[in-house]
Protein backbone atom coordinates (compact mmCIF):
# COMPACT_ATOMS: atom_id res chain seq x y z
CA UNK A 1 0.00 0.00 0.00
CA UNK A 2 1.41 3.19 -0.49
CA UNK A 3 2.19 5.48 2.42
CA UNK A 4 0.48 8.25 1.76
CA UNK A 5 -2.54 6.05 1.76
CA UNK A 6 -1.64 4.16 4.41
CA UNK A 7 -1.13 7.11 6.70
CA UNK A 8 -4.93 8.18 5.72
CA UNK A 9 -6.07 4.74 6.80
CA UNK A 10 -4.17 4.75 9.81
CA UNK A 11 -4.95 8.23 10.83
CA UNK A 12 -8.69 7.84 10.51
CA UNK A 13 -8.91 4.70 12.83
CA UNK A 14 -6.57 6.22 15.05
CA UNK A 15 -9.26 9.33 15.14
CA UNK A 16 -11.65 6.95 15.42
CA UNK A 17 -10.61 4.45 17.73
CA UNK A 18 -8.10 6.05 20.97
CA UNK A 19 -11.17 6.89 23.19
CA UNK A 20 -12.38 3.57 23.12
CA UNK A 21 -9.45 1.66 22.94
CA UNK A 22 -7.36 3.15 26.21
CA UNK A 23 -10.91 2.98 28.02
CA UNK A 24 -10.86 -0.60 27.15
CA UNK A 25 -6.92 -0.92 28.01
CA UNK A 26 -7.36 0.79 31.69
CA UNK A 27 -10.13 -1.25 32.29
CA UNK A 28 -8.55 -4.55 31.81
CA UNK A 29 -4.86 -3.39 33.03
CA UNK A 30 -6.19 -0.58 35.90
CA UNK A 31 -2.77 1.33 34.85
CA UNK A 32 -2.41 4.63 32.51
CA UNK A 33 1.18 3.64 31.73
CA UNK A 34 0.84 0.08 31.01
CA UNK A 35 -2.58 0.76 29.05
CA UNK A 36 -0.68 3.60 26.82
CA UNK A 37 2.21 1.21 26.31
CA UNK A 38 -0.13 -1.62 25.10
CA UNK A 39 -1.82 0.84 22.66
CA UNK A 40 1.34 2.52 21.40
CA UNK A 41 2.49 -1.13 20.53
CA UNK A 42 -0.78 -1.83 18.85
CA UNK A 43 -1.07 0.92 16.93
CA UNK A 44 1.92 0.87 15.72
CA UNK A 45 2.03 -3.18 14.52
CA UNK A 46 -1.41 -2.26 12.88
CA UNK A 47 0.65 1.03 10.74
CA UNK A 48 3.29 -1.28 9.64
CA UNK A 49 1.10 -3.95 8.51
CA UNK A 50 -0.62 -1.22 6.47
CA UNK A 51 2.20 -0.23 5.02
CA UNK A 52 3.05 -4.40 3.87
CA UNK A 53 -0.24 -5.17 2.99
CA UNK A 54 -2.31 -4.56 -0.48
CA UNK A 55 -4.99 -1.95 -0.17
CA UNK A 56 -7.41 -4.44 -0.11
CA UNK A 57 -5.88 -6.94 2.48
CA UNK A 58 -7.70 -5.98 5.24
CA UNK A 59 -10.83 -5.83 4.68
CA UNK A 60 -12.58 -4.38 8.93
CA UNK A 61 -9.40 -1.83 9.76
CA UNK A 62 -10.86 -1.09 12.85
CA UNK A 63 -12.44 -5.09 13.95
CA UNK A 64 -8.84 -5.70 12.85
CA UNK A 65 -7.32 -3.14 15.14
CA UNK A 66 -9.83 -4.18 18.40
CA UNK A 67 -8.09 -8.10 17.65
CA UNK A 68 -4.64 -7.03 17.83
CA UNK A 69 -5.20 -5.30 20.80
CA UNK A 70 -7.23 -7.55 22.73
CA UNK A 71 -4.26 -10.00 21.67
CA UNK A 72 -1.83 -7.35 22.71
CA UNK A 73 -3.74 -7.15 26.69
CA UNK A 74 -3.51 -11.16 26.68
CA UNK A 75 -0.04 -10.96 25.66
CA UNK A 76 0.56 -8.04 28.67
CA UNK A 77 -0.88 -10.67 31.42
CA UNK A 78 0.94 -13.37 30.19
CA UNK A 79 4.52 -11.68 30.63
CA UNK A 80 3.39 -9.52 33.61
CA UNK A 81 5.78 -9.01 36.39
CA UNK A 82 5.20 -11.15 39.60
CA UNK A 83 5.45 -8.46 41.99
CA UNK A 84 2.43 -6.87 40.00
CA UNK A 85 0.25 -10.30 40.71
CA UNK A 86 1.77 -9.79 44.17
CA UNK A 87 0.23 -6.61 44.82
CA UNK A 88 -3.31 -7.83 42.93
CA UNK A 89 -3.17 -10.92 45.66
CA UNK A 90 -2.20 -8.11 48.71
CA UNK A 91 -5.70 -5.71 47.11
CA UNK A 92 -8.18 -9.03 46.94
CA UNK A 93 -6.73 -10.49 50.45
CA UNK A 94 -8.80 -10.30 53.39
CA UNK A 95 -7.12 -7.43 56.20
CA UNK A 96 -5.31 -10.42 58.33
CA UNK A 97 -3.79 -12.01 55.32
CA UNK A 98 -3.01 -8.78 53.71
CA UNK A 99 -0.41 -8.13 56.69
CA UNK A 100 1.42 -11.20 55.79
CA UNK A 101 1.50 -10.55 52.12
CA UNK A 102 2.54 -6.55 52.78
CA UNK A 103 5.70 -7.65 55.03
CA UNK A 104 6.58 -10.36 52.41
CA UNK A 105 6.58 -7.14 49.22
CA UNK A 106 8.66 -4.93 51.65
CA UNK A 107 11.73 -7.77 51.65
CA UNK A 108 11.27 -7.79 48.09
CA UNK A 109 14.31 -6.27 45.29
CA UNK A 110 11.45 -3.58 44.85
CA UNK A 111 11.89 -2.63 48.25
CA UNK A 112 8.87 0.02 48.58
CA UNK A 113 8.04 1.40 52.12
CA UNK A 114 4.96 0.39 53.93
CA UNK A 115 3.05 4.09 52.89
CA UNK A 116 4.10 3.56 48.87
CA UNK A 117 2.87 0.11 49.36
CA UNK A 118 -0.05 0.95 51.30
CA UNK A 119 -1.13 3.69 48.79
CA UNK A 120 -0.62 0.88 45.79
CA UNK A 121 -2.84 -1.10 47.62
CA UNK A 122 -5.47 1.46 47.87
CA UNK A 123 -5.30 2.86 44.66
CA UNK A 124 -6.02 -1.09 42.99
CA UNK A 125 -9.40 -1.69 45.36
CA UNK A 126 -10.63 1.98 43.94
CA UNK A 127 -10.11 1.10 40.72
CA UNK A 128 -10.95 -2.45 41.47
CA UNK A 129 -13.90 -0.58 43.23
CA UNK A 130 -15.19 1.12 39.96
CA UNK A 131 -15.11 -1.66 37.73
CA UNK A 132 -17.99 -2.91 39.22
CA UNK A 133 -20.32 -0.03 38.64
CA UNK A 134 -22.45 0.17 35.76
CA UNK A 135 -21.08 1.34 32.40
CA UNK A 136 -22.00 4.38 31.97
CA UNK A 137 -20.53 6.00 35.42
CA UNK A 138 -17.67 3.33 35.05
CA UNK A 139 -16.92 4.96 31.51
CA UNK A 140 -17.50 8.86 32.77
CA UNK A 141 -15.19 8.54 35.67
CA UNK A 142 -12.52 6.75 33.76
CA UNK A 143 -12.79 9.53 30.84
CA UNK A 144 -13.16 12.55 33.65
CA UNK A 145 -10.28 11.53 36.07
CA UNK A 146 -7.44 8.87 34.02
CA UNK A 147 -8.02 11.00 30.41
CA UNK A 148 -9.17 14.20 32.02
CA UNK A 149 -11.52 15.15 29.61
CA UNK A 150 -13.87 17.84 30.41
CA UNK A 151 -17.65 16.64 31.12
CA UNK A 152 -18.83 18.34 27.94
CA UNK A 153 -16.51 16.19 25.64
CA UNK A 154 -17.53 13.32 27.55
CA UNK A 155 -21.28 13.67 27.46
CA UNK A 156 -20.53 14.00 23.16
CA UNK A 157 -18.72 10.53 23.27
CA UNK A 158 -21.18 8.87 25.24
CA UNK A 159 -24.32 10.38 24.06
CA UNK A 160 -25.89 10.83 27.61
CA UNK A 161 -26.91 14.78 29.19
CA UNK A 162 -24.40 16.22 31.37
CA UNK A 163 -26.28 16.46 34.51
CA UNK A 164 -26.71 12.92 34.40
CA UNK A 165 -22.31 12.44 33.82
CA UNK A 166 -21.81 14.87 36.82
CA UNK A 167 -24.43 13.23 38.61
CA UNK A 168 -23.05 9.16 38.23
CA UNK A 169 -19.29 10.69 38.82
CA UNK A 170 -19.78 13.04 41.92
CA UNK A 171 -21.96 10.02 43.05
CA UNK A 172 -19.25 7.53 42.73
CA UNK A 173 -16.53 9.72 44.22
CA UNK A 174 -18.93 10.55 47.31
CA UNK A 175 -19.01 6.70 47.41
CA UNK A 176 -15.37 6.09 47.10
CA UNK A 177 -14.57 8.95 49.67
CA UNK A 178 -17.49 7.24 52.85
CA UNK A 179 -16.01 3.89 51.78
CA UNK A 180 -11.82 4.09 51.49
CA UNK A 181 -11.68 7.59 53.58
CA UNK A 182 -10.83 5.55 57.16
CA UNK A 183 -8.43 2.81 55.04
CA UNK A 184 -6.49 6.18 53.92
CA UNK A 185 -6.36 8.00 56.64
CA UNK A 186 -5.99 5.36 58.92
CA UNK A 187 -9.54 6.68 61.05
Amino acid sequence: MKKRVAEDIFNKLYDDTYDNALAYVLECTGKFSQAEDILSDTYTSVYRRLLKSGENDIENIRGYFFTCLKNSVKRYYVKKPQDELLYEDIAAATDTDAEAMINSLLQTEINLTERQAASRMLIDRILRYVEGKDELSRRAFIMRFYLGYPLSDISKRLTAPQSTLNNCIYRLLYEIREKFTSEYTGR
